[in-house]
């Protein structure tokens, strides 16, 4: 029998090395959305900063790396999505899997109906980013907010959305994981060099204390430990069934734990670095730091941040433009998995 050639092996295993990229990447698109942004930088702010970040820590080792290695591991061994890989692996109750996995994709699907439209804001605040919308003379953040944000124009965006996500899962995994491959190392590379310049401007210490130091009350009250219990299922994507789906696509030798490690370092350190990015920005620009903070989800996004950019001069248009692009392509990756 003829021997294969170095050059061979060579090239199937950088393929199979690729492939493992292409599906890592599939995956940490899938967990790293519009909550490592917003969600997670409120509720760090909101629930002892430090105090979160320990905590989040903490679930993440004893709940959320043992969940996801176990989702994967249905996949891969039942040899089905969400549906079929539990009904397969069971060997009573079968039908109480499957509707298991009716239930998750279920949930999918009515998250779904709202993912689209916050992946929709995203998109058209980054094009007014880019723009420079944000720095006109007459701007202002509320009312842009209040004129698009519930509006049939913000349907209109959120159904072209929709179009951009079945244009890419009509070519299946294989497209989602190259979308994914393309905007992944370029949203992690944006939001390390936004948390970098963040760091630089006067007072951001200020707020890089806040975010990271420990707050003893906050350790003891149980509200920090659901909120970060909650963080950690809904980042990763706990339960949802994608994991499921991206275990069935496994190889033989691809390997379980490996996968499940990198999708939940790169996801949480996506949210940590966003909030290095967030945090420390709004008490070196903001007068009322704490006020602002305070804005819970779409008002800290759409309204507070906007309001930093136009402060922060040239750089402001950059930096706004930066910010908008890692979030919709954390959204729409999110979106199309």
């Amino acid at each position: 029998m003829a021997s294969r050639s170095p050059s061979s092996l060579i090239a199937r295993t950088l393929e199979r090395a690729w492939s493992s990229f292409a599906l890592l990447m599939a995956v940490v698109g899938w967990s790293v959305g519009a909550g490592n942004y917003w969600r997670f930088s409120w509720r760090a702010a909101n629930y002892g900063g430090g105090s979160f970040l320990l905590t989040y820590l903490v679930w993440l080792i004893i709940v959320g790396f043992p969940l996801a290695v176990a989702e994967y591991a249905i996949g891969k061994l039942g040899q089905g999505g969400p549906l079929h890989g539990p009904y397969n692996l069971a060997e009573r109750h079968r039908r109480l899997a499957a509707f298991g996995g009716m239930w998750m994709a279920w949930a999918d699907f009515m998250i779904m109906c709202y993912y689209w439209v916050v992946t929709g804001w995203i998109f058209y605040y980054m094009l007014h980013a880019i723009a420079g919308t944000f720095f006109a003379p007459d701007f202002d953040a509320s009312a842009f907010w209040g004129s698009f944000g519930f509006t049939p124009a913000s349907l209109g965006v959120g159904a072209l959305m929709v179009f951009l996500s079945i244009v890419v899962t009509a070519f299946g995994i294989k497209g989602i994981g190259q979308v994914a491959r393309f905007m992944f190392p370029l949203l992690f590379i944006f939001t390390v060099g936004l948390a970098i310049f963040t760091l630089t401007l006067p007072g951001a210490e200020k707020g890089l204390e806040f975010y990271m130091v420990p707050k003893p009350e906050a350790l003891l009250d149980p509200a920090t430990w659901m909120q970060s219990l909650s963080q950690v299922i809904w980042s990763i994507g706990i339960a949802w069934g994608f994991f499921i789906c991206a275990g069935a696509w496994m190889r033989r030798n691809d390997d379980v734990t490996l996968i499940s490690f990198g999708n939940v370092v790169n996801d949480s350190a996506v949210a940590w670095m966003a909030g290095t990015a967030i945090i420390p920005l709004i008490f070196a620009i903001s007068a009322t730091p704490y006020e602002d903070i305070k804005a819970a989800g779409t008002g800290l996004a759409f309204v507070v941040l906007p309001q930093l950019f136009r402060k922060m001069g040239a750089a402001g248009h950059a930096y706004a433009a930066l910010f908008f692009i890692a979030f919709w392509f954390a959204a729409f990756t999110s979106l199309i998995t």
